[in-house]
């Protein structure tokens, strides 16, 4: 309503510039204001509903503009210029070839072209929704409100009863008729009409205008690269080599595992030692560490971290006691045989060698068992060793 006020004060004050008004109502009750002696009459105003005509003494709406009979014409539209009428601010005029449009122009500048269904154009200039744009941005959206609420910009798609419904597309294309090269786009999960996926394409071959998709965030937070039904937090999926890479430029390359934000265990690439990938405990401990040429798994056993030492007594007749034997795994399909030892019959003799952390599952670490069996060897050779002795003996004598 500001806009047509606007303009009717702007016709206002140019006809009265230089022509002489008729104001007094004829004989319908409406209003003209006229010029050359009230032969031509440029403004209309109806008397029983204040409608207003600008060319036309038949006005059907609130203002009623007739242009001219050229479509599209700089001459039949709404000119606004400067104070001194030298230079043109803007102009406003339909379009007939594009049906219910209405274009804005600056000379040789921006033009806005806003059409009734829908397809609104800007050329040469950025659109700004709370602010001016910033140079070369086409659309830049700020809140100017002091709610503290953040920028808005909503894509809605039509209600159904969405099975795999789209519920919004953003394409990405390079020139108007170019393939799309990537997309975003939402749609509904097939299992309900109130769960959605947000779902990421790109295309490889530029020319096809086909596009893949490449992630996908579920509706339930679940990340899937490559796996369209993503059954964990991250869920990667790719034909031929998989690879996640973690690349720290300036520090050690981790990855933490943690339980309500406290980190219990770590992967860790020390950046002053490359060659040597570290598995760290909640305490900041290195447990292992993996060292390259030869590759071998290497445990912390440095005697400067190692205090209260006892002897290990009686390993020889531990050891005989322990039951070894092979086995199948109980719950695995195949009839694959194992060498091993059972966790409950070794936690007799060395109970440091049996992991009870899961009371449900007790495990062993087998490695460490190299520790008695070398006392084993140590007591057997002193038992040897005395044999000999005495042998010596009896042949002497």
């Amino acid at each position: 309503m500001r806009l047509f006020t606007l303009i009717l004060l702007l016709f206002s004050t140019a006809l009265l510039a230089d022509a002489r008004q008729y104001g007094n109502p004829n004989t319908d009750g409406d209003t003209e204001i006229c010029a050359d002696g009230g032969s031509e009459c440029s403004i209309h105003i109806q008397g029983t509903d204040g409608f207003v005509g600008v060319g036309t003494d038949a006005p059907d709406s609130r203002m009623t503009v007739i242009a001219g009979s050229t479509a599209g014409s700089g001459t039949n539209g709404i000119r606004l210029k400067t104070n001194d009428g030298t230079q043109s601010l803007g102009l406003i005029y339909g379009v007939q070839a594009d049906e219910g449009a209405l274009l804005l122009q600056k000379t040789g500048s921006t033009t806005v072209r806003l059409r009734a269904d829908g397809n609104s154009i800007i050329n040469g200039g950025g659109l700004g929704i709370g602010a001016e744009p910033p140079t070369n941005i086409d659309l830049h959206i700020e809140d100017s409100g002091s709610d503290g609420e953040f920028p808005i910009m909503r894509l809605q798609g039509q209600p159904g009863d969405g099975s795999s419904q789209k519920i919004g597309q953003l394409d990405f294309v390079k020139t108007t008729n170019d393939a799309v090269k990537a997309r975003i786009l939402s749609a509904h999960e097939t299992s309900g009409t109130h769960k959605a996926n947000l779902i990421f394409y790109t295309s490889e071959n530029a020319s096809s205008g086909a596009v893949l998709e490449r992630m996908r965030i579920a509706a339930n937070g679940n990340i899937g690269m490559g796996e369209s039904d993503p059954s964990g937090a991250l869920h990667i999926r790719k034909d031929g080599d998989a690879a996640l890479f973690i690349d720290s430029v300036t520090s050690d390359a981790r990855l933490h595992f943690s339980y309500n934000d406290d980190t219990k265990w770590q992967f860790r690439n020390d950046a002053s030692q490359t060659d040597r990938f570290q598995i760290i405990d909640d305490n900041g401990t290195e447990e292992a560490y993996l060292v390259q040429n030869p590759s071998d798994w290497v445990f912390p056993s440095d005697a400067r971290l190692k205090h209260k030492w006892e002897s290990i007594e009686g390993s020889l007749d531990k050891i005989l006691k322990i039951k070894t034997g092979t086995y199948e795994w109980i719950d695995q399909e195949t009839e694959k045989r194992y060498l091993g030892f059972e966790a409950q019959d070794v936690d007799q003799y060395f109970p440091e060698l049996v992991d009870k952390s899961n009371t449900e599952k007790l495990g062993m670490g087998y490695a460490r068992m190299v520790v008695p069996l070398t006392k084993a060897i140590q007591e057997q050779q002193a038992i040897i060793e005395d044999l000999k002795a005495r042998i010596e003996v009896l042949e002497n004598n």
